[in-house]
């Protein structure tokens, strides 16, 4: 992507409109995240900062396969600025593997005020757990032929937890 590209996205959507970025699979893809720092300068130098107030979080979403590495997570997290040319960034992971649901991975994310993705999503894990000042959830469960993608029973019970959220 081009500087240009996120500025034609800004302008083509209306005020109160907000983005989430995928972060780079070039990034998530491999072995050992917190080997990512060179990778993370491209992905900043993108033009990123173009889309101004209607930058939402960048998420981060890694591979099924890839397993709960509590060192690598963290120094993965430690990389991420917080800023990008004076605009405030938050993130947001989506960890798909079993492994991630757990106590320490949970603990991680809170103290660095990271989103825990909470994916409907058939072979990938559902983490529920609010670690951030924000929530964010993927519904890829989509039911063809239900006017909401859902049933209605479902909706019920994602209503519910996006209210245990604030």
């Amino acid at each position: 992507r081009s500087p240009a590209s996120f500025r034609a996205w800004r302008d083509a959507t209306p005020e109160g409109f907000v983005f989430s970025v995928k972060g780079s699979s070039y990034i998530t893809n491999r072995k050992v995240l917190a080997g990512a720092s060179e990778a993370m300068v491209k992905f900043y130098a993108q033009g990123l900062d173009e889309l101004g107030d209607k930058l939402g979080p960048i998420v981060w979403q890694l591979m099924a396969t890839k397993h709960f590495d509590a060192s690598d997570i963290a120094a993965f997290f430690a990389l991420l600025p917080r800023e990008l040319k004076g605009l405030p960034l938050r993130y947001a992971i989506e960890a798909g593997h079993e492994s991630f649901d757990c106590p320490e991975f949970l603990e991680i994310a809170r103290k660095a005020n990271v989103a825990v993705v909470y994916l409907e999503q058939e072979g990938r894990a559902r983490i529920s757990e609010r670690t951030a000042d924000f929530a964010y959830l993927r519904c890829k469960n989509l039911v063809s032929g239900e006017p909401a993608g859902y049933p209605s029973k479902d909706i019920k019970r994602i209503g519910k937890l996006c209210r245990e959220w604030g």
